[in-house]
């Protein structure tokens, strides 16, 4: 099943005409990039982003067993997990949703940094009340809000960036943002591993509240630049 919802859009895919385009991936661009100071500061926001990001994918589940564990001692192991698994796919569907509504604003790329601060800021707001949280029902919609929260970074980063280069150096640009993503959804994820050994996930992820801030300070910077 699985299989042919991803088959079906991949056909209009291969079948569509698309555009010209000659903003592919150069080395001696990307590390001639590396001294732009626009381009740092959007690798730095993508880090700290994905640090978020990829922390909530690997750690939601765990997080949701502790705080269901805790609500409902009554409840099964099993019961537990289904429902944190849940938790999971209603934060990729609300970040989903999120994606696809700020798409939709007409000034998203003008005004794109202080959308990301302010997305930023909710977050930050979010996964502290995540770390005291104690009820079932409450964990389910902050995971959502998370979800919906997330949603305006990561695209409009890119957006914001693409729109202070000219258009043939652009994959050069990408190349380099989304080589920090790529580095900051490896190292703090792994910092939560560890820290939720001597406590626990829940209280772990006020490891990620100073990425929030920092995403906010360079979000308004972006702007400036």
């Amino acid at each position: 099943m699985l299989s042919v919802i991803v088959l079906a859009p991949g056909v209009l895919a291969i079948l569509a005409t698309y555009p010209e385009s000659k903003a592919g991936f150069a080395i001696s661009d990307a590390f001639a990039l590396l001294a732009e100071p626009t381009v740092l500061v959007a690798a730095f926001i993508l880090f700290c982003y994905a640090s978020i990001e990829t922390s909530f994918s690997n750690w939601l589940p765990s997080f949701g067993k502790e705080v269901i564990g805790a609500a409902s001692p009554a409840a099964t192991a099993d019961a537990a997990d289904v429902s944190a698994q849940r938790l999971l796919s209603l934060f990729a569907l609300a970040m989903m949703a999120g994606r696809l509504i700020v798409s939709q604003i007409p000034a998203i790329t003008e005004c794109g940094s202080w959308f990301i601060a302010a997305a930023a800021l909710v977050s930050a707001l979010i996964i502290l009340a995540m770390t005291v949280t104690k009820s079932i029902q409450q964990t389910w919609v902050l995971v959502i809000l998370a979800g919906l929260a997330f949603a305006p970074c990561f695209p409009t980063t890119v957006g914001v960036t693409f729109a202070k280069f000219s258009s043939e150096i652009r994959g050069s640009v990408f190349g380099v943002i989304f080589a920090a993503a790529m580095f900051g959804g490896v190292v703090v994820p792994k910092a939560i591993g560890y820290l939720a050994k001597r406590a626990s996930v829940q209280k772990s992820l006020k490891l990620l509240i100073p990425a929030c801030l920092l995403l906010i300070a360079l979000a308004i910077v972006l702007g400036k630049l």
